[in-house]
């Protein structure tokens, strides 16, 4: 059974690098969102290579790296935090991000000093699992970070919660799917830290893989169905009042709004922006996210994202016949869309052929 957990343990580690390095291959433009989620991958992959490093005894040889999980799980947090926000239309620093890491290296140093390297490879030589309890130094490290851990998840849970209840989702059954993973995480991560707490090595074992089996399921959600291409309502975002959600009728904008949208999509080509929001649209016609809204529902009977979407793919059908020097994703990228597979499914929903037969039939 333990030869079992053993692989379990490594192969998740295997297929959670596997799921960093596919991710930092991807081309994507929003850059920043996909860094966060290499961070995750990673990091989560670290963990599940560390205990079975240690279950397999290999650990004590480097003790430098006995309590570096400590350091790990004080990175995971943020770096969930930062994404979230992200896909949520706020702007993430990642300054910001990495001060909120600060910790992890703080806390190395401090155990470095606290526990000697010594003393740490003689423990971990016989155990099967780190023991947090063995000393008060590394105990309160490790209260520390658990705690630091389940606060940038409920973070992350509460930011996905309030994009869902604002409505300003292009994707809800993406954004819904990514709050139920978020909640089974910090389920299954505060579980972890009452086995933790309870001393239990078959608990912990249990807990640290569905964490990380939970992680790989949103990899492979994530590449299906990109969640991190949602419109949302950043937090802050004035939302329309009672009244007006209520008002059958649409609420009024200024004369010259649509001479500047207009001129927003034919001269600036703002719907290039892959980050383009609408928030950040409605920002650019001084008026708020509900009046851009209901501005197209009234007047253009369509939806934003579908508004972008269509002007996204005029361009690209005219880029896939007059520029055959350039490549399918190359034009995908130029006219605002993040990932082959999004530009493929609006193209095939606006023209009812795939980019590629579109090229091949207009090029004979």
């Amino acid at each position: 059974m333990g030869l079992i957990v053993d692989y379990i343990l490594f192969s998740h580690a295997l297929l959670l690098w596997v799921c960093a390095v596919l991710e930092a291959l991807a081309r994507r433009k929003t850059r920043a969102t996909s860094c966060f989620l290499i961070a995750l991958f990673f990091l989560t992959g670290y963990l599940a290579a560390y205990f079975w490093a240690y279950r397999a005894g290999i650990m004590y040889r480097v003790p430098w790296l006995i309590h570096s999980d400590l350091a790990a799980t004080f990175m995971i947090g943020p770096a969930v935090y930062a994404y979230t926000r992200s896909i949520s239309g706020n702007r993430v620093r990642p300054a910001v991000v990495g001060v909120q890491m600060l910790p992890a290296v703080a806390v190395l140093l401090f155990l470095a000093v606290a526990v000697p390297p010594a003393a740490r490879g003689q423990a971990a030589a016989h155990a099967v699992l780190p023991d947090h309890y063995g000393s008060p130094a590394v105990l309160v490290a490790a209260v520390t970070a658990d705690l630091w851990l389940l606060a940038f998840l409920l973070g992350a849970v509460i930011t996905v919660r309030s994009v869902l209840r604002s409505g300003a989702c292009r994707n809800a059954q993406a954004i819904r799917f990514l709050f139920l993973f978020l909640l089974a995480v910090l389920v299954a991560s505060s579980l972890l830290l009452l086995a933790h707490h309870l001393r239990s090595a078959v608990l912990v074992v249990v807990l640290s893989v569905t964490n990380a089996g939970l992680i790989i399921v949103f990899f492979l959600y994530h590449h299906r169905c990109s969640p991190s291409l949602v419109d949302a309502v950043p937090a802050g975002t004035a939302q329309p009042s009672a009244s007006e959600a209520a008002s059958p009728r649409a609420p009024s904008v200024p004369r010259d709004t649509m001479e500047r949208l207009t001129h927003l999509m034919d001269v600036e080509q703002v719907y290039r922006d892959p980050d383009i929001s609408v928030q950040s649209l409605s920002n650019a016609l001084g008026i708020r996210s509900h009046q851009l809204s209901a501005l197209l529902k009234t007047h253009m009977e369509t939806s934003f994202r579908a508004f972008i979407n269509k002007r996204r793919v005029e361009e690209a059908r005219s880029l896939l016949i007059s520029r055959p020097d350039k490549s399918v994703l190359d034009i995908a990228f130029t006219v605002g869309f993040n990932s082959k597979t999004t530009f493929n499914t609006a193209f095939l929903r606006e023209t009812g052929e795939s980019p590629t037969s579109f090229r091949v039939r207009h090029m004979r």
